[in-house]
């Protein structure tokens, strides 16, 4: 979602973007001063990792003493921490944003990470959202969690992620050369769109395909993404004398055009914050079939002509939904999908509100 209010900011503000890692993945605005720390603070090591932490608190401390800031937005739970503790060290403290994505009940409960180290983190978060000026969450569900189980007494803000409906939408794309062969030929498409990880349970996903292929013997599944279980991802595929069914694809940079040649869009993570996948699903006019996660139900495809919501581990009931929109397609009306993406999840719209509660913070 920054990528999308990071225009709004620039607008409204002189905007300093820092990079704790030296890495981005979207385009910066002009007008936004980028200042990379390139302290990356996971994938080294606990020592390493804690070293870091303390250097990016010092420096965020020195940044914010010297910089003329009025306030600071930081995202995602652990930076939000440490922006929090680098700004209990002021006198004159910045109005602080934190902005929580990721940290609800299903990523814990899904978790492999050891339970000290969930106790620590769950404290941690609660500390400082306790100490921040706005909380924003991205979901109800999310929210919930936060006040619920990690005891934040703070008024907390949801503002749920917007989709690009300027490139999401109903549109064919202008130049399919870059698109998979096997994927253009095939008569019936069902895609995925993830990280191939534990999260996002790949392995669900082909056996409950396997289960519905004979009865949907025109389809084929494809998957685009990467990650550390494909070698795993692609033996199972194997196992299941699935080779001639199920695809991956590996990275595109326009998994938009993707979207908007499917068929079904399908998804069966273990958990997600939110899911914005989902809505640029819809946006793109696919009908969805997905596991069942905390905001998915009352906060994405509420409302009936959306999609399917299945309980996680009901494989035979997963396969059912894929049969079911693959066989009926035609009940499920492009033009309302992305109308409903249109109107409930507009990324301008979200954006202007992070404007607003920075504003907000700021005149305080």
């Amino acid at each position: 979602m920054l990528s999308e209010v990071l225009p709004f900011y620039a607008d409204a503000f002189d905007v300093d973007l820092v990079l704790v890692e030296n890495k981005i993945s979207y385009a910066v605005p002009k007008a936004v001063n980028i200042i990379p720390l390139d302290l990356p603070i996971a994938g080294g090591g606990l020592l390493k990792n804690a070293a870091n932490a303390i250097k990016v608190i010092i420096r965020l401390r020195k940044m914010t003493m010297s910089g003329g800031y009025a306030a600071v937005v930081s995202y995602l739970d652990f930076y939000n921490v440490m922006v929090c503790v680098a700004n209990s060290f002021r006198r004159n403290k910045l109005k602080h944003i934190a902005v929580e994505q990721t940290t609800d009940h299903e990523f814990f409960a899904n978790s492999q990470m050891a339970r000290w180290k969930q106790v620590i983190i769950k404290r941690a978060v609660g500390w400082a959202y306790n100490r921040a000026d706005r909380v924003i969450a991205v979901s109800e569900n999310l929210k919930n969690f936060l006040v619920g189980e990690l005891g934040v007494k703070r008024e907390i803000t949801v503002i749920h992620n917007g989709v690009d409906t300027d490139k999401f939408d109903l549109e064919p794309p202008q130049d399919a050369s870059h698109i998979d062969e096997q994927f253009m030929a095939a008569s019936s498409r069902l895609l995925c769109l993830s990280r191939l990880d534990h999260q996002k349970n790949i392995f669900f996903l082909v056996e409950s395909f396997a289960v519905a292929a004979d009865k949907i013997p025109d389809a084929r599944l494809f998957i685009l993404g990467t990650g550390p279980m494909q070698q795993a991802i692609e033996e199972r595929i194997k196992l299941l004398n699935l080779d001639d069914r199920v695809f991956l694809l590996g990275f595109s940079k326009k998994p938009e055009d993707y979207l908007k040649l499917c068929d079904v869009f399908v998804l069966a993570s273990r958990y997600e914050s939110f899911g914005n996948v989902v809505i640029e699903a819809l946006a793109c006019g696919a009908p969805v079939v997905t596991t069942n996660y905390g905001a998915v139900v009352n906060e994405i495809l509420q409302g009936d002509g959306l999609g399917m919501i299945i309980e996680q581990g009901d494989v035979n009931g997963y396969a059912a939904a894929m049969i079911d929109i693959t066989n009926n397609r035609d009940r499920y009306d492009r033009n309302a999908l992305n109308e409903h993406a249109r109107t409930h999840f507009n990324a301008a719209d979200k954006a202007r509100k992070y404007v607003a509660t920075a504003s907000e913070a700021s005149a305080d």
